[in-house]
């Protein structure tokens, strides 16, 4: 059997076949038209589901470059001062055109530095459905009982974006951003349900540094 009919049976068999979206990507790009006048127009309606006038399209898009450059700040603070906000997310799907990032010197940003989760809420907070089994039991029912309040956060069906990629695994997953407070006040009410360990495993304490006992930190 010739090497490339081993690699496509393999495929298939894998399902990789089903997975590749070679074709939706060129009718992507060629809808998106980058190459064609209003193409920042056509971008903007699209992913932020707004009209492709001027006048609809200037305060969303200001929104987001407002919030991209509150992300760039936010991540400069985590690595050369330390967390500037616990709590901040970028809440987008998608970034701006950088061509849009100007003005951005009047900018006054600003963060709040919270507090961060505890472990548990945060693990709430990214893991889907499928790993419900990786918390406590008194967490488990938020992922699949009809009366969790917080069960749109999970949904079993969802969205996906190709964004002119080719590959199924390179799509923007379109889940919702999870709301800290509906999430924090579902997860107090379960808390006294934990074990002694449980709530041990869940409490915030002061960080180790592990070194070898050669280090001058030992």
């Amino acid at each position: 059997e010739a090497p490339e009919m081993v690699l496509k049976r393999r495929m298939e068999e894998h399902g990789e076949k089903d997975r590749d979206k070679f074709d939706e990507m060129v009718a992507y790009e060629e809808g998106l038209g980058l190459d064609r006048d209003g193409f920042r127009e056509r971008y903007y309606a699209l992913k932020l589901k707004v009209g492709p006038e001027p006048e609809a399209q200037r305060e969303p898009v200001q929104r987001m470059v407002e919030e991209y450059i509150r992300g760039l700040v936010w991540v400069m603070n985590y690595y050369y001062c330390g967390v500037p906000a616990w709590d901040w997310y970028y809440p987008y799907h998608y970034a701006p055109f950088a061509s849009d990032m100007r003005g951005i010197k009047d900018l006054d940003i600003r963060f709040e530095l919270g507090k961060p989760f505890k472990p548990f809420d945060q693990l709430m907070g990214v893991f889907p459905a499928a790993s419900a089994h990786a918390l406590p039991k008194p967490y488990r029912r938020f992922f699949a009982d009809a009366a969790s309040p917080i069960l749109d956060f999970y949904p079993e069906k969802f969205a996906t974006d190709m964004n002119g990629k080719r590959f199924a695994y390179q799509a923007v997953v379109l889940l919702p951003f999870i709301d800290q407070n509906r999430l924090l006040d579902a997860t107090r009410s379960v808390e006294a349900d934990l074990t002694a360990e449980e709530a041990y495993r869940n409490g915030l304490r002061s960080h180790l540094l592990f070194v070898p006992g050669a280090h001058p930190a030992a």
